[in-house]
């Protein structure tokens, strides 16, 4: 990952602070929302090294959850542009939660088991392509993996 440092705008400083607060907390999905453009990906850069970095400090201090980041977007093109953008692979939801479409148009059927992994924060990019369906897919999902958590961007 590139370790340049990022000047965030106010706004982006206040969003980067409440993503961090939402790591720390007991809750389980937060939504970060914005145009395209507006730095949702430069955000989520900079939370994920000021997190890192604070894992690394608080090792030697004190016990503290450590997250493996898990990206994904709803789409092959959004995933592709989503891994430049970070340099981290990436892969689409669907595969990620085991999933493919079946026959009957506009359904999915799960094709391997849930990801069971402990402390994963998962981030989906281009969110407002989730249908009910999908949601109720990641329902599974976080009740599958109660350390986990899920940041959505759109």
């Amino acid at each position: 990952m590139n370790q340049t440092k990022i000047t965030l705008t106010p706004e982006q400083e206040q969003a980067k602070d409440r993503l961090l607060a939402f790591i720390n907390s007991d809750a389980r999905a937060i939504i970060l929302q914005g145009h395209a453009g507006t730095g949702k990906t430069t955000i989520i850069k900079e939370v994920e090294r000021q997190r890192k970095a604070y894992e690394m400090l608080m090792q030697s201090i004190k016990p503290t959850t450590k997250y493996k980041w898990v990206y994904t977007a709803m789409t092959h093109k959004a995933r592709e542009a989503l891994e430049g953008a970070l340099g981290h692979e990436a892969s689409t939801l669907h595969k990620y939660l085991g999933l493919r479409p079946t026959r009957a148009a506009g359904t999915l059927a799960q094709h391997k088991f849930l990801p069971k992994e402990r402390n994963v924060l998962l981030i989906i990019d281009e969110c407002s392509y989730l249908d009910y369906s999908l949601l109720g897919y990641l329902n599974k999902y976080l009740d599958h993996n109660p350390t986990s958590k899920v940041i959505l961007l759109g």
